[in-house]
């Protein structure tokens, strides 16, 4: 087995664009079904992944960490957490307060304003960083439930649903922290090759 990761050889990376196009065109011709994302985007990521400029963003549990990536590095990056999960009980406040549990308490009032606060930041990086997201190719986001993907999409924010470039991330993450989110780049960034699978055969040929 070889590898090839953001720093591959062109050679290489052109060889594997040209494979994982023919797979892609036959999977269409096969099934007929649409891929998640339009053809000429998956092969511009493939073409050149060295010019691509990625977001890679993890948001759940009061914890918040992303980054750009342009040329494999990490140019702009933000992490940070806010007290808002009911120690030792679990769950957000404001779904506390949405079942109808108790409000007085001066940790739910304090866990609230937190919430508050997270929100308003998480929404601030956005808007700060709106040149950057508008210009990516691809962005990879883990913000599970409603709650998480709801801080996400605002009026004047950067993200909408819908965009063909928005992907959930296909692995488990850990706590959301810059560290994690490099090694989700480098897991995104990086192809595993294997030269003898397949029902037909080697994939592809021996150098």
């Amino acid at each position: 087995a070889t590898s090839s990761g953001p720093q591959g050889e062109p050679t290489e990376v052109a060889a594997l664009a040209a494979f994982l196009t023919a797979q892609w065109e036959r999977k269409q011709e096969d099934e007929g079904g649409a891929s998640v994302l339009d053809r000429p985007m998956q092969i511009e990521w493939m073409r050149d992944p060295l010019q691509l400029q990625w977001l890679v963003l993890l948001s759940h549990g009061g914890y918040f960490a992303a980054a750009v990536f342009i040329n494999g590095k990490p140019v702009v990056h933000k992490t940070f957490h806010r007290y808002i999960v009911r120690r030792g009980q679990g769950g957000r406040q404001s779904g506390h307060d949405a079942s109808g549990g108790s409000q007085t308490s001066v940790g739910s009032q304090l866990r609230r304003h937190h919430e508050a606060k997270w929100r308003d930041k998480i929404q601030e990086i956005l808007l700060e960083w709106a040149t950057y997201v508008h210009s990516c190719s691809a962005i990879f986001l883990h913000a599970p439930g409603p709650i998480n993907t709801s801080v996400l999409y605002f009026a004047k924010g950067p993200l909408r649903k819908g965009d063909p470039r928005i992907q959930s991330l296909p692995f488990t993450t850990s706590r959301p922290s810059f560290d994690e989110v490099k090694r989700s780049y480098t897991l995104l960034s990086t192809v595993a090759l294997d030269r003898h699978t397949g029902p037909e055969g080697p994939l592809l040929p021996a150098h």
